[in-house]
């Protein structure tokens, strides 16, 4: 699970432009030749209160207009670019923010905004780059070290990563997305006692936040504390009744508590809120067939495949159902599209594994 990136907000730039290095000796002064600078606050704060308000054309009509009187003044195009971000133009925003930095090389915000748009777009070694680079001029900036992180997890650099979201979360000890993307690979990388603080603290600063829950619960099926992790996931679709992934891992609690009856329910549930989701398709699959519904499970896990062709445990959990139902010519048949689909090792034996009793 990857936490949304952050991007830069015009309501917080009087925070962010007060956090910034002075210009050095190469910056110079950002005042437009003949004139005064403009209180930068005063079309930047009322842009805000209408951006704020939803206004997003009102907004960038304050920006350009001031513009129009102080071309020269970075703050006003990297204000100008926060809200053409907000409007969905990301080349537009990119376009602003390069030219507050050809106004003002070292202007942080604008570094950080330019990587962030690099980031929602894959683009994770120039993000890493453009982070590295704020990070330089800024090192307290614990958003730069949290969308560093995240640029580091999509180019493959996972410790990189984790010590980027560490420095993040010694930074802003009490940002809960933060905290919850760090427990998140404390999880994976079975550090659970670390990720259980972690959550618990997230979840004092932010009680109404259903991810918190999620990981939580996962944190707790993994501890084998599968009733505990159960009403974690409940806690979480209180929060959100639409959050799929607390249901989904809902019902893998309950399968791994020997509750199948409400975890087949759960994934009823979720093929009318997703139908097309192979994933939950195979889960419901294999609920059945653990309650002994081998009928019922096959046309599961043939809807599943239906939906993606290359999905192996899917193929792998058919051929389980098959061998059940001693359905062996099937289940070979089953065996051998697994084996052309050219799986991993792992999946290939599992199926060979699954095949059971009808092995020759």
């Amino acid at each position: 699970m990857i936490a949304a990136h952050r991007l830069v907000s015009l309501l917080l730039a009087s925070s962010l432009l007060a956090g910034c290095p002075a210009p050095g000796p190469e910056g110079g002064d950002t005042k437009p030749p003949g004139g005064e600078t403009p209180p930068a606050g005063d079309p930047i704060e009322r842009a805000g209160k209408l951006m704020e308000a939803g206004d997003l054309r009102g907004a960038e009509a304050v920006l350009d207009e001031a513009l129009l009187q102080h071309k020269d003044d970075h703050e006003l195009w990297f204000s100008k670019g926060v809200v053409r971000q907000a409007s969905g133009d990301d080349d537009g925003a990119v376009q602003a923010w390069t030219k507050a930095l050809e106004l003002q090389p070292q202007f942080v915000p604008g570094i950080f905004g330019i990587g962030s748009i690099l980031l929602g777009k894959g683009d994770f070694d120039a993000a890493i780059d453009r982070f590295s680079e704020a990070l330089r001029l800024q090192p307290d900036y614990a958003d730069a070290h949290y969308n560093l992180g995240l640029a580091l997890l999509g180019a493959k650099q996972r410790d990189k990563a984790i010590v980027a979201l560490q420095r993040a979360a010694k930074l802003a000890p009490d940002d809960p997305a933060i905290l919850v993307q760090l427990a998140d690979l404390y999880v994976i990388d079975e550090k659970l006692a670390d990720a259980i603080a972690l959550l618990e603290h997230a979840a004092q600063v932010a009680p109404k936040d259903a991810t918190v829950r999620v990981v939580w619960g996962n944190a707790l099926v993994k501890q084998g504390q599968f009733d505990a992790a159960i009403a974690q996931y409940a806690a979480a679709l209180q929060v959100d009744p639409n959050d799929l992934d607390a249901r989904l891992g809902l019902s893998r609690a309950q399968q791994r508590a020997g509750k199948l009856a409400e975890a087949a329910k759960q994934l009823e549930l979720l093929t009318q809120v997703v139908p097309d989701s192979a994933v939950v398709w195979a889960e419901w699959g294999s609920v059945l067939a653990k309650q002994g519904d081998l009928a019922a499970a096959l046309t599961k896990f043939d809807r599943a495949l239906a939906i993606d062709p290359k999905f192996e445990a899917a193929y792998v959990r058919r051929i389980g159902a098959l061998v059940e139902a001693r359905r062996c010519k099937e289940a070979r048949v089953a065996l051998q599209a697994l084996r052309d689909l050219e799986p991993d090792d792992a999946s290939m034996d599992a199926g060979i594994a699954a095949m059971g009793r009808c092995k020759k």
